[in-house]
């Protein structure tokens, strides 16, 4: 169990959220993630921003700051949500085989959003 509150700041996740995520703490937690739904997230220097949501990525996710016995305690998700309504089903098949829920609707494949998020979430957590 964490001891204290688990505190977000701008400097957060590597960075990537800028000034859009405020300063704040969570008392009681011992995991916490940022979730969010953008195309570009800032870079490094804090000022420049990177695509992140490419032609076949769904989502990203990473565990951001890890405890004293290197559990994550912050991490981040973002869904890419243009693509996650549907993607190509030749770079989806071999990553989600078994997973699907196969509704083959021209050349594309949908997947449960819950999968999607299931899969991210195991990202987080190492």
């Amino acid at each position: 169990s964490v001891r204290g509150d688990i505190k977000l700041g701008k400097d957060m996740c590597f960075g990537i959220y800028g000034d859009a995520l405020e300063e704040t703490s969570f008392g009681g937690a011992d995991l916490v993630i940022v979730v969010s739904a953008e195309d570009e997230l800032v870079d490094y220097d804090g000022v420049s921003s990177f695509p992140v949501c490419g032609e076949s990525t769904l989502a990203l996710a990473s565990a951001c700051t890890l405890d004293q016995f290197d559990r994550p305690i912050v991490g981040f998700m973002n869904f890419c949500l243009d693509h996650v309504v549907s993607a190509n089903v030749e770079y989806l098949q071999d990553i989600y085989q078994g997973f699907l829920d196969v509704d083959l609707k021209e050349d594309h494949i949908q997947i449960p959003k819950a999968t999607i998020a299931a899969h991210e979430l195991a990202h987080v957590l190492g």
